[in-house]
């Protein structure tokens, strides 16, 4: 039953996020670690999944996108700061097709940059 605080007039449901994240969330795992070096974030801002379970995650701070393992070894990284294909300026967001097409929001250059991983080390 919804409450209105007389204070606010604001509707409060009386259910806080601390007892739903219990209910639906059970946090399996994580990777990544905070630095400079490839394989480490900085400023991740997405994060997708392909077919064979990659992990891709664009980072605005180190203008690249990285894929890694399900285990979350780095596979690949590409990207550096420019205007040029395969650089970017403030990625924001990354998206991967049914195709596994990688998308990628390149905010500061006003575009989006479409690629395709088709394996490789780092």
């Amino acid at each position: 039953m919804r409450r209105e605080d007389p204070e606010t007039k604001k509707r409060d449901s009386g259910v806080s996020w601390e007892n739903l994240c219990p209910l639906f969330v059970d946090r399996q795992a994580q990777f990544g670690q905070p630095g400079d070096a490839s394989g480490d974030l900085s400023r991740p801002k997405g994060v997708a999944t392909d077919r064979s379970g990659h992990v891709y995650v664009v980072d605005s701070m180190f203008h690249a996108f990285q894929i890694f393992d399900a285990a979350g070894e780095l596979l690949f990284m590409l990207g550096s700061q420019g205007h040029d294909a395969g650089q970017f300026w403030l990625p924001t967001d990354i998206f991967i097709a049914a195709d596994d097409s990688i998308y990628v929001s390149d905010s500061h250059n006003q575009r989006v940059q479409i690629f395709r991983y088709i394996g490789g080390e780092p």
